[in-house]
């Protein structure tokens, strides 16, 4: 926007695209069409603070704390596409896809999260649905988030006390993930017609199937009923982390983040 007045472009469209089953909700770009709306009138920021809340019961900056679920450590500075919350949300707890580890401090940053959506999601207004939704995903991130390098780094270590540990947050996760499917449906059905739901269905599904198979195949190695967890045994190469880059993976479509076998 910024470039689009300094050259005086009188003339210009603001696109939101549905890419990938559209899974993004509708009105998430809400603040973003009251900021580019009152920059294109040379309004000043506290401006569309005020408009974005006379719209959605929000201001600007409450609504863009929905995306807060992406803003994680080494991410808050970067300046191009990203939504880790996808790779993480969808990252098979065993086979993982993920090129970077996650830092174990990401349970601890979605608690945070959690806390400070909550209030938002009890406001009266008709966009407080969004705000519940987002809440739930970040409930759920805080087991799931960090679970394929728990689980993968309890295993290699052959320390059935942190892999016990492990096994519980992974059951702990499944309620949540409900949760979020719950809260998924309703924005859903809120904004779009049934018509393309079943590929959300299937996806988040199937992730409920595998941390399932993942309590199953745990417990019984956990009891001596198997001898190892194939997965687990395969050799995973996580780079190192640089302070204030993020590297882990910018896709957003689903089957780059799901597993590295394909469909």
């Amino acid at each position: 926007m910024d470039e689009l007045l300094e050259c005086d472009i009188q003339t210009y469209r603001l696109t939101a695209w549905a890419d990938d089953g559209g899974e993004a909700a509708q009105f998430s770009i809400l603040p973003s069409c009251c900021y580019f709306a009152c920059q294109n009138i040379g309004e000043t920021m506290a401006y569309t603070q005020a408009i974005c809340k006379a719209i959605s019961g929000y201001t600007y900056d409450e609504f863009c704390q929905l995306d807060d679920v992406n803003y994680i450590s080494e991410v808050k500075n970067y300046n191009e596409m990203f939504n880790p919350c996808k790779h993480l949300f969808y990252a098979d707890p065993f086979i993982g896809v993920e090129e970077v580890a996650a830092l174990p401090t990401y349970p601890a940053e979605y608690e945070k999260i959690s806390a400070q959506l909550k209030p938002l999601c009890k406001r009266k207004s008709e966009y407080s649905y969004l705000f519940k939704t987002m809440y739930s995903l970040s409930r759920f991130l805080e087991y799931k988030s960090y679970m394929v390098e728990e689980l993968y780094f309890a295993y290699k270590n052959k320390d059935k006390d942190a892999l016990s540990v492990a096994l519980t947050r992974v059951k702990m996760s499944i309620p949540r993930l409900d949760a979020f499917m719950k809260a998924y449906e309703k924005q859903w059905r809120t904004e779009c017609k049934e018509l393309g739901f079943e590929v959300q269905q299937i996806r988040m599904h199937g992730l409920k199937a595998r941390l399932q198979y993942a309590v199953k195949r745990l417990d019984a190695y956990l009891k001596g009923e198997v001898d190892s967890i194939e997965e687990l045994e395969e050799m995973k190469y996580f780079q190192p982390l640089t302070e204030g880059e993020y590297r882990g993976r910018l896709y957003h479509m689903y089957l780059a983040n799901v597993t590295y076998g394909k469909f």
